[in-house]
């Protein structure tokens, strides 16, 4: 059996407040916090993929950057309340926006990172239907078990390149000069 590399996956978590035309009530825990009438908290939660684990600088140095970009790209920021990154698992894909995305390697081609992605997809099924067999998972879906899915990786006909009909992995502009390999979905 072909061994996969993994890399360091952490989960990156921003909360801030911001302003809004509702008026609530306000939680116990929305005013612990020391938000008012007017305030809403928001949140952004996502996963990054690294070559190597990040230093303690590197992860003070990622949320400073992240911080400011959304500072300067989302004017209605009024102040973080939350701002985190962990290290999560080690593994070989990580997944972005109805994409999955891992490091290119020198000497691999299509087929490689198509095998290394079923590989993934194969284990992150095996994976969570264990939790739900077992009862890790408890969460509900219109009262019945909730089944983790892997934004359409599971429907292996939706694996694609840029467009609907190209074949995956992607051979974009954007993706052929980037340090990752994508396949869409």
């Amino acid at each position: 059996m072909v061994e996969y590399p993994k890399y360091p996956i952490y989960t990156v978590s921003f909360g801030w407040i911001e302003e809004t035309t509702e008026n609530k009530k306000l939680t116990a825990y929305e005013k612990e916090i020391g938000l008012k009438i007017g305030e809403t908290i928001s949140r952004r939660i996502y996963e990054i993929i690294k070559k190597e684990e990040m230093t303690t600088e590197e992860i003070e140095d990622f949320i400073s950057k992240r911080i400011s970009s959304y500072s300067k790209e989302n004017n209605y920021v009024i102040r973080f309340i939350e701002t985190s990154i962990k290290l999560n698992r080690y593994e070989s894909w990580v997944c972005a926006r109805f994409c999955h995305k891992t490091f290119k390697i020198e000497g691999k081609d299509d087929q490689w990172y198509l095998d290394s992605f079923e590989n993934y997809v194969a284990r992150k099924e095996a994976e969570n239907e264990k939790a739900l067999i077992e009862g890790y998972d408890d969460r509900k879906w219109d009262g019945l078990p909730y089944i983790p899915k892997l934004m359409g990786a599971d429907q292996r006909w939706r694996w694609r390149g840029e467009n609907e009909g190209d074949p995956a992995p992607c051979k974009c502009k954007h993706c052929l000069d980037s340090d990752y390999v994508y396949i869409n979905h």
